[in-house]
Order: structure tokens, then sequence, then C-alpha cells
């Protein structure tokens, strides 16, 4: 399985990757450290859909949020994957069910899937 995972990550093009981040772009993901996330996403592409459904539907339920993709760097487990921050000007109780429910449209598409993606928030404003 895990040499079928590697021949798959050979076979992405780069303009699949410059698909994904134009793809958020237009749904106005503001991405940081983009060097990070490229290379995390040419890494592990089986997080690309995921990343995507899970983009898509938040920007849906919160059109007015700040979406901020960076790659989390956890040291105390060395080790890394993107995450996809939502930022709002006002934080309700329904947030953490609004994710929560986003979370069960786009984990499924992780299962078997060699890297990682999480939608949170921090709690900032947006800039």
């Amino acid at each position: 399985m895990r040499a079928q995972h590697t021949v798959l990550q050979e076979a992405i093009p780069p303009a699949y990757i410059r698909e994904t981040l134009h793809q958020l772009d237009a749904w106005g993901v503001t991405v940081t450290n983009t060097e990070g996330v490229v290379g995390y996403l040419e890494q592990h592409p089986d997080v690309v859909a995921a990343l995507l459904k899970a983009a898509e539907e938040t920007r849906k339920r919160f059109p007015e949020a700040q979406l901020v993709l960076t790659v989390y760097e956890d040291m105390e487990f060395e080790h890394s994957y993107l995450t996809l921050y939502i930022r709002l000007w006002e934080y309700g109780p329904e947030l953490m069910q609004s994710l929560d429910e986003i979370d069960t449209q786009y984990v499924p598409l992780l299962q078997g899937a060699n890297g990682w993606f999480l939608l949170t928030t921090d709690f900032k404003t947006p800039e």
C-alpha cells in the first residue's frame, strides 16, 4: 500500500497544486507560508479533496469569515499538518457545532490519507 501511495505522489503534477491554490483563493482563503503549504500538498496530495471540501463548506456557512490556511508545526510530536482557521468578528455558541457538522463532510475523505488536515478556530478577529 505504501509503495502504491508513493507512485501516486510522484504522479501529481504541479498544475494540480496551482489549481488547488487558485480555487482556495476564489473562496477567499488566505494562505500563509505559501511555500510550506505547497510543500505539504506536494508530499500529501491525498488531503486536497478534504481541504477543498472543508473550505467550500466553511465559506458557504460563514460567508463573512476570514479563512486562513497554514501548516501547523507540532514540535512536541515532530509532525505537521495543514490547518484552516476560521476567524469571525463575533463568536457564538453555534460555531463549534457548525465546525463539527463540516467535519462530518471532510473527515471521511481523509481515510487512508498519509497527511492530515484540520478545520478549527484560533478565536482571533479577522485582519
